[in-house]
């Protein structure tokens, strides 16, 4: 980027922040200039002591977290600039990670009334042909904290019930406006080092009606090996849809030395370790009940191409494990040893649902 063009998104920021300071009270005033210091349109990731006012600004307080959300939608909405983009994006993994139920509900519920959030799907830079690996980026990242946003919220909960909540939540939305109207070696350990503390896994949740206020609650997960077989599905299907969304982060071009893209990533990296432990988990126990013959023919069938869906991810897991230690981006994290399924596996289970269903070759 030339001085000029700088010069010009300096100037945009500073008016953005002289604008968000007459058009509120002074506490919401302070939340929307944090929030746009923290997107700015430098490539400084942003700065950890605005994340923090931003956190405290909205604690204990549904109004703020809707205010702070609303803003950061509007932030997504005007922007074609991937780095503010990429940055508020950042903020939402944040804020979803140490903001509590409170965001996560409101979060989930703004991008599924069609709110810009986290459907990033059709983004584009501005300079388009020299940035499309940037914004390829961000709608890659997008669509991963929006998938595990969903799985997360999804608990026990069928759809029924989530388009009766998000039903409660528009209703609850609109009295709240009634009422209110080639990187170095210290680059490397700068992108450990400031990515330390801030990765976490929140267990599943569930809603509860509380004077008349929609919020979340912890939900007793039912362990895996004691999930009937639509559970198991419904559950494995998740896994590797989100496992598909992680596969997709993978950064192409300019964008796998850029330094806000590979901080980006670490979170996201670290969060998949946990994934692939719990495809594992499942793995097994749909293993175990194949090789038991507990399973009828449709079940077989469906496990049988579960177990090849998964083996072509564990490749491109393993790839992208590969690129990420070579690219010394969380060199020192203790990556799990991808246990891939061979073909020789994929080979003795089609033979096993063959003879089942009565198909000789």
């Amino acid at each position: 980027m030339g001085r000029f063009g700088k010069a010009i998104k300096a100037v945009k920021d500073q008016t953005s922040i002289r604008l968000a300071k007459h058009g509120h009270k002074a506490s919401l005033a302070d939340l929307d200039v944090a929030i746009l210091k923290a997107t700015s349109h430098d490539e400084n990731p942003p700065d950890e002591h605005l994340m923090v006012e931003i956190l405290t600004l909205t604690t204990d307080s549904p109004l703020y977290v809707a205010s702070c959300v609303n803003t950061i939608s509007r932030r997504l909405s005007k922007t074609r600039n991937w780095i503010v983009a990429l940055k508020t994006l950042m903020l939402v993994q944040r804020l979803l990670h140490d903001g509590g139920p409170a965001y996560e509900q409101e979060v989930f519920f703004a991008t599924r009334r069609g709110t810009r959030l986290l459907n990033m799907s059709d983004f584009r830079d501005a300079l388009k042909s020299s940035t499309w690996d940037y914004a390829a980026f961000v709608r890659a990242y997008a669509l991963f904290l929006d998938e595990q946003l969903e799985y997360k919220m999804e608990g026990k909960k069928g759809i029924r019930e989530f388009s009766q909540d998000l039903e409660q939540h528009e209703f609850m939305i609109q009295g709240r406006k009634g009422k209110h109207g080639s990187r170095s070696h210290d680059l490397d350990q700068q992108i450990e080092f400031e990515m330390q503390g801030r990765i976490g896994r929140h267990g599943s949740c569930s809603y509860v009606q509380e004077g008349g206020e929609l919020t979340l609650s912890a939900a007793v997960t039912v362990p895996v090996r004691e999930m009937t077989m639509d559970q198991l599905f419904a559950r494995v299907n998740h896994l590797m849809q989100l496992l598909d969304r992680f596969l997709a982060c993978r950064p192409a071009g300019g964008a796998r030395i850029q330094r806000l893209v590979l901080l980006a990533l670490y979170p996201v990296l670290i969060q998949s370790f946990q994934l692939y432990k719990d495809i594992v988990e499942i793995m097994g126990v749909l293993k175990d009940k194949f090789e038991m013959d507990d399973l009828n023919i449709s079940h077989s069938v469906k496990v049988y191409g579960i177990f090849r869906r998964v083996s072509k991810q564990y490749e491109e897991l393993d790839m992208f494990y590969y690129w990420c230690k070579t690219a010394s981006n969380a060199k020192n994290a203790e990556y799990p040893e991808v246990d891939k399924i061979s073909q020789k596996d994929l080979d003795a289970m089609d033979e096993r649902v063959k003879e089942k269903s009565g198909v000789t070759n």
